[in-house]
């Protein structure tokens, strides 16, 4: 079975814009174009906390193509719309024939 074949989704990148500063010198920061390309994800993890407020988060592992231009501060959107944070640089996968695949770590706040 081949990678193309487990990416079943198509969501999309949404790479980290800088548009500018503020009055306080603070970047103005944006996310897009987005940029479509297939992908696969599991679930990793839930929580949810309740003191003092309530807040939902969940984790998950992105499988994409070794060819997806995708970076630790940008966002990725889901093929149903959700945006989720890229946690960290995603990771490359090396075969002696050359790149197989990226993984990244994602995270999305509901609450």
């Amino acid at each position: 079975m081949t990678l193309a074949r487990l990416l079943r989704l198509t969501g999309a990148a949404l790479p980290r814009t800088v548009a500018g500063a503020d009055a306080h010198g603070n970047d103005i920061v944006s996310f897009g174009p987005p940029t479509p390309a297939p992908y696969w994800a599991e679930p990793i993890t839930g929580a949810e906390v309740t003191l003092d407020q309530n807040l939902q988060i969940g984790d998950a592992r992105l499988y994409l193509s070794a060819s997806t231009a995708l970076s630790g501060v940008d966002r990725w959107s889901m093929a149903d719309g959700t945006v989720w944070e890229v946690i960290g640089p995603p990771l490359l996968f090396p075969t002696p024939r050359g790149p197989h695949h990226l993984e990244a770590i994602v995270r999305r706040y509901v609450g």
